[in-house]
């Protein structure tokens, strides 16, 4: 099951990466989530078939007291920053120093590489919250 869900991840990657490219060389901090709700059926032996893949499909709200998944969309909007990585202030001096320095070694560093290790650091920094 996790085979067939990373292959489908990766045939449909190649139709938006370049739209993730376009934004991030305007310098501007987006990011987008799917949450991704698979069907699948198990056969008698155990081989598990995908029948189909929802996105967003269990988002329905609070009011169900079954599927209750507030706080993992609450940590997936902290993650992607909707916080504001209020954290950063405390390690933003040293992120811009090592990544100005790593840059100027590799010699291949654009604004939107170096946007996304520091997108990638304020995840990171604040997985933990």
């Amino acid at each position: 099951l996790e085979r067939r869900l990373t292959e489908m991840l990766l045939l449909a990657r190649d139709a938006v990466l370049h739209v993730d490219h376009v934004i991030k060389q305007q310098g501007l901090r987006y990011k987008r989530v799917l949450f991704l709700s698979p069907d699948c059926i198990f056969d008698e032996t155990g081989n598990a078939y995908l029948i189909e893949v929802n996105s967003n499909g269990y988002l329905i709200g609070d009011t169900k007291k079954i599927f209750s998944y507030r706080k993992e969309e609450v940590a997936v909007a902290r993650l992607m920053g909707a916080s504001g990585y209020p954290l950063q202030g405390f390690y933003e001096r040293e992120l811009r120093k090592h990544t100005a320095s790593f840059c100027e070694r590799r010699k291949c560093c654009s604004a939107a590489f170096e946007l996304e290790i520091w997108e990638t650091v304020h995840e990171v920094m604040h997985s933990y919250r």
